[in-house]
């Protein structure tokens, strides 16, 4: 079967700092899959920065539809993290075996 590579480029007049500490803070993050989605994070976790943890979990995450139905849990774990530039999650999901996600 074949893969489909999809890739969106968006210029925005900030600093490339500024964009990367609000697309790795918690909030950020929520923010972007609200109202679909709600994600609760592991207690004390408000930012992905050069002092998260690699290679192991950092708890779990739940995914909440519309902010009420629970649809999916991931074990929340980070295996490559180059601060200001981009990250590498790779966490066990009930629904699939493994999801991998980058962001750049």
């Amino acid at each position: 079967m074949p893969t489909e590579r999809l890739t969106f480029v968006t210029n925005v007049a900030t600093s490339v700092d500024e964009i990367w500490a609000w697309s790795t803070s918690i909030r950020g993050i929520q923010a972007e899959m609200w109202p679909i989605l709600k994600i609760t994070f592991p207690k004390g976790l408000n930012q992905i920065n050069k002092d998260t943890a690699l290679g192991t979990s950092l708890g779990r995450c739940h995914f909440l539809l519309f902010g009420i139905f629970p649809i999916d849990m991931s074990k929340l774990t980070f295996v490559e993290l180059d601060p200001g530039h981009r990250f590498v999650e790779q966490s066990p999901l009930v629904s699939m075996h493994m999801w991998r996600h980058e962001r750049v």
